[in-house]
C-alpha cells in the first residue's frame, strides 16, 4: 500500500535494471509516459532521468533486486570519474554532511581559481 511519488533523478549517468522476486498483483512503475509491471524472474530496465515513480497498491510486500549502474552512453573517461567522485562522496558521507559539503565547496574554489 506504499507509492514512491513522481521524481527525476538529479543527474542522467544512471540506469536502473530492477528483476522482480515477489511481485503482488497492483504493483506498477511509470517512467515518462509508459507504465510498467513487474513479473517475477524478469528485468526491467529505465533509465533514471526521466520522470518515474512506482506504486504497490497491494497489502502484500513488492521484492525487487534493483541494481544502478553507469549509462551505457557514457565513455570509459566519464566512468572513471564518477567512479572516483562516488568513492569520495561515500567516504565522506561516513565523516557527516557537513564533510561532504565543505569537500564540494573546496573543489569548486579549486576549479575557479
Amino acid at each position: 500500500g506504499t507509492r514512491i511519488p513522481p521524481h527525476i533523478d538529479r543527474a542522467n549517468w544512471n540506469v536502473s535494471l530492477h528483476l522482480g522476486l515477489k511481485v503482488p498483483p497492483r504493483c506498477g512503475l511509470r517512467v515518462a509516459d509508459e507504465v510498467r509491471t513487474w513479473r517475477e524472474d524478469k528485468c526491467i530496465a529505465f533509465d533514471n532521468s526521466f520522470e518515474h515513480e512506482a506504486w504497490n497498491e497491494a497489502d502484500l510486500t513488492r521484492v525487487i533486486f534493483a541494481v544502478h549502474m553507469a549509462h551505457p552512453d557514457l565513455t570509459a573517461v566519464e566512468r572513471d570519474a564518477l567512479r572516483h567522485l562516488t568513492d569520495r562522496y561515500r567516504s565522506l558521507a561516513t565523516v557527516g554532511p557537513e564533510a561532504t559539503v565543505a569537500w564540494a565547496r573546496g573543489q569548486v574554489r579549486r576549479q575557479t581559481r
